[in-house]
């Protein structure tokens, strides 16, 4: 018996969909001139490629259908990749990538993004804490957890927080639904803002 006859449009199905920005050498050479572009206060001669950034850009150019978490040590460029160049890698290819702060995020507004976004990007989480939703607490960063594993969305965030320490905030439910979703790339070694 062959079931995909019974098969609908409004079937429950799951599918992970990669997508590549090009070979590692093209997405090497995108990530580097996406982040002088939108991080000005690098000069070109000064830009260094740090260990992490070439596990982002592996990742650029082979999805394997997976999103992007970004966690670990300080001023270590986390934020300024998922707010400057992966929005700007994404629109050179047409896509449009709108990052919520997760210290941000509102129920209605939150919702209407999950919902109207192919992508779903959050800053800092770790940071956030729950919303309200007539009386009810939700977890903002769990929600999109969830959503995008109902959906197969893309699921793109960072955080300050070690594996563990996101355990301990989430759950261990929610670290093995990120496992799934995300390519995880800590960043280790020295502070750059300070």
């Amino acid at each position: 018996m062959d079931l995909k006859q019974y098969l609908t449009p409004d079937s429950f199905t799951r599918k992970l969909t990669p997508f590549s920005f090009g070979t590692y050498a093209k997405c090497e050479k995108l990530f580097k001139q996406a982040f002088l572009l939108t991080d000005q206060t690098i000069k070109e001669g000064k830009f260094e490629m740090l260990p992490e950034y070439k596990d982002v850009i592996q990742w650029l150019s082979s999805s394997e259908g997976k999103g992007l978490l970004m966690t670990g040590a300080n001023g270590r460029g986390k934020t300024a990749i998922l707010k400057g160049v992966i929005p700007l890698i994404f629109k050179s290819k047409g896509y449009v990538l709108r990052v919520l702060n997760s210290t941000e995020i509102d129920y209605n507004s939150f919702q209407q993004y999950l919902n109207s976004k192919k992508f779903i990007a959050i800053d800092e989480i770790g940071k956030d804490s729950v919303i309200k939703d007539y009386g009810n607490e939700k977890d903002p960063v769990e929600a999109a957890i969830d959503h995008c594993e109902d959906r197969m969305k893309l699921l793109l965030m960072t955080s300050n927080l070690t594996g563990e320490q996101i355990k301990e905030r989430y759950g261990n439910r929610t670290l093995s639904r990120i496992k799934r979703l995300c390519k995880i790339v800590v960043f280790k070694g020295r502070d750059y803002r300070g």
